[in-house]
């Protein structure tokens, strides 16, 4: 699973606009850091107002599993119309990442995206039932479109998060203090692996984005004033 060491890389506006200019050749004009679990992430204006994604990735992400993520939604930008996704621009070596060094001389991997904007679904007050069907239709389009897609990287036993890979956290449940709570875990664990483990790996299987909710889907009022999906976001990170 997901090292607990695995922190977000530490970088600071200057080094990052400083960063842009030397890969992409690209001027900033503005530049904030966002949140981040694992990742670095970065909102840029250049000098021209074009708008990015800065994403930094942390030390152990590997190569495999960037490239997963760039054809992953590169895949959803094909087959989804009308919805904006952060795909990637190439550097001035004609590559969709760069290398780049902190100050400890350890290596990361720098990646330049489209920056959706947008309202967060969260913030907005959804006041008629189609709105729901707007945002579960495209749930269902993700679903569908990922079901032509596949990818050797998506298959990993280390992402916690894969319910068939719930076998790598069970052994954590004795860091419950609780002894009520850590029995009603290893309860569950235990119904898992006589019910569910045995079903699951004779289930058909497909990549799915996993994450979808008020944080990752943005939206607008489509046409027909309709509340509708405009883009979505946390496809690694």
């Amino acid at each position: 699973m997901l090292a607990a060491n695995n922190q977000p890389p530490k970088f600071t506006n200057n080094d990052v606009s400083g960063f842009i200019l030397n890969e992409y050749g690209i001027k900033t004009k503005h530049i904030s850091e966002l949140g981040g679990y694992i990742d670095q992430n970065f909102h840029l204006v250049a000098d021209d107002y074009g708008s990015y994604l800065v994403k930094i990735h942390q030390i152990a992400e590997s190569p495999e599993v960037i490239n997963f993520q760039e054809q992953a939604i590169s895949h959803l930008d094909h087959n989804i119309s009308g919805v904006d996704f952060p795909t990637s621009f190439n550097n001035r070596d004609n590559e969709s990442y760069s290398h780049i060094t902190d100050s400890n001389n350890r290596q990361h991997i720098l990646r330049l995206l489209n920056f959706v904007t947008g309202e967060f679904l969260k913030d907005i007050e959804v006041k008629n039932i189609k709105a729901y069907f707007n945002v579960g239709q495209f749930i269902g389009k993700t679903d569908a479109a990922f079901s032509t897609f596949s990818h050797a990287a998506s298959n990993r036993s280390n992402i916690p998060w894969d319910m068939k890979n719930t076998h790598t956290i069970m052994p954590l449940s004795k860091y419950i203090t609780d002894p009520a709570k850590r029995r009603l875990v290893d309860y569950f664990f235990s119904q898992y692996t006589t019910h569910v483990y045995t079903k699951l790996i004779m289930q058909r299987m497909s990549i799915v984005h996993g994450d979808m909710h008020g944080k990752s889907i943005l939206v607008e009022n489509n046409e027909a004033g309709d509340l509708a999906v405009s883009g979505a976001i946390d496809f690694g990170d």
